[in-house]
Parts: C-alpha cells; structure tokens; sequence
C-alpha cells in the first residue's frame, strides 16, 4: 500500500495486476449491483449512519444471549445459500421476499 495518492496503481493498472487476474476469474466485468430496490436503499442508509448510531447496534448485538447469538446463527446459515460464510444482497433479499416481510424493512 502506498500513501501517496501518486505512486498508487491507477484502475486501469489496477484491474490488469496479477492477483486481480486470478481471483476475479469467472466474474464478469458487466456485472453491475442494482440499488433500484427499497431494501437496497435501507443497507445503503445504514451504511451512510453516524458511528454513534452504528456503535449503538454493536453494543446491541454484543450483549444478545447465547440461545439469542444461536438462534441468528441458524437464520444466517438458512440464507446463506452458498454456505461460504457471506450473505449476499440477493440472498437476503430473496429471504425477506420469502417470509413476507415488507420493502421498507
């Protein structure tokens, strides 16, 4: 990593380094990730909160039970379709849709 904004790779070296090669083998470059959908606006505006409000849901969750850590355990791997340990905005999404929960959610 470089500190200096002017020896960084610029994108297009970026894209070309070795490592970006071999990982990204098999996704494609015109993949786009669409934020049209409500619930895509909702992750988006939890991301955009203060530290203050995100610290607040740290704290919330760190002091769950065991049964309670558990039981998000078992909904996560429940969407977790691919079982790789991520939780993709379609698999949550598809989850949501299944149980009815509304958009705005």
């Amino acid at each position: 990593l470089k500190k200096d904004p002017t020896e960084r790779l610029t994108a297009a070296q970026a894209i070309q380094h070795k490592w970006i090669q071999l990982y990204a083998e098999g996704i494609s470059s015109t993949r786009k990730l669409r934020h049209g959908k409500r619930r895509s606006l909702v992750f988006k505006t939890y991301m955009g909160m203060s530290k203050l409000k995100k610290l607040a849901l740290g704290y919330i969750a760190a002091n769950l039970t065991s049964t309670e850590i558990e039981n998000l355990g078992e909904v996560f791997r429940s969407i977790d379709k691919e079982a790789d340990g991520n939780m993709t905005l379609q698999e949550l999404n598809q989850a949501l849709t299944s149980q009815n929960f509304p958009p705005d959610l």
